[in-house]
C-alpha cells in the first residue's frame, strides 16, 4: 500500500495508527483511511484499499477453540491460503477468496481475529497483489483490548 499523497474523501473522517474500534478491539493502520458505518460494518478505506469490519460478541461463552470451529464452517470451498496464528491473546484465522466484482480486484483477504470475549471479521479488499503484504500487516495488527 503506496502511503504517498492519497486523496482521501473530505467528507469522512480520517483515522491513522492505533485505532480503538469497540471497547475490546483496536486496529493498527499503517496509513490514513477514511472511516464510514455502512450496513451496520465499519468501513475503512482509501483509493484502492477497503476493508469490511463487524465484531461480534461471545454471547454463547464459548470457548476460544469452540468459536474458530464454527468460524470455520462458514468459510468459501472456494477460499485458499488458509492459515491460523496465535499471538497476544488473539487467535488469528486469515484466507483468501476471490470474488467477481466486475472490477480490477485481486483476491480478497478475509480474517476472523478470535478472543475469550468474541471476534472481528475483516474483508480487505485491495486492486494491487503487492498490498497483500499491508493487508496481512493490518489483520495481524488487530489488538483485543486498547489500543497502546
Amino acid at each position: 500500500m503506496d502511503a504517498k499523497a492519497v486523496q482521501l474523501h473530505p467528507d469522512f473522517p480520517i483515522v491513522y495508527g492505533k485505532y480503538q474500534m469497540t471497547s475490546d478491539w483496536a486496529i493498527n493502520l499503517p496509513v490514513e483511511f477514511n472511516r464510514r458505518i455502512e450496513d451496520g460494518s465499519l468501513v475503512l478505506w482509501r483509493p484502492g484499499f477497503t476493508i469490511w469490519i463487524d465484531a461480534r460478541n461471545n454471547d454463547q461463552n464459548q470457548t476460544v477453540d469452540a468459536q474458530l470451529e464454527w468460524l470455520k464452517t462458514l468459510i468459501s470451498k472456494d477460499a485458499f491460503d488458509i492459515q491460523e496464528t496465535s499471538d497476544k491473546g488473539v487467535n488469528l484465522l486469515t484466507y483468501r477468496l476471490n470474488e467477481s466484482m466486475g472490477d480490477d480486484r485481486v483476491p480478497a483477504l478475509h480474517c476472523f481475529a478470535v478472543s475469550s470475549t468474541g471476534y472481528v471479521s475483516l474483508a480487505i479488499y485491495f486492486d494491487k497483489e503487492d498490498d497483500l503484504k499491508a493487508a496481512l500487516s493490518i489483520a495481524k495488527g488487530l489488538v483485543h483490548g486498547t489500543a497502546t
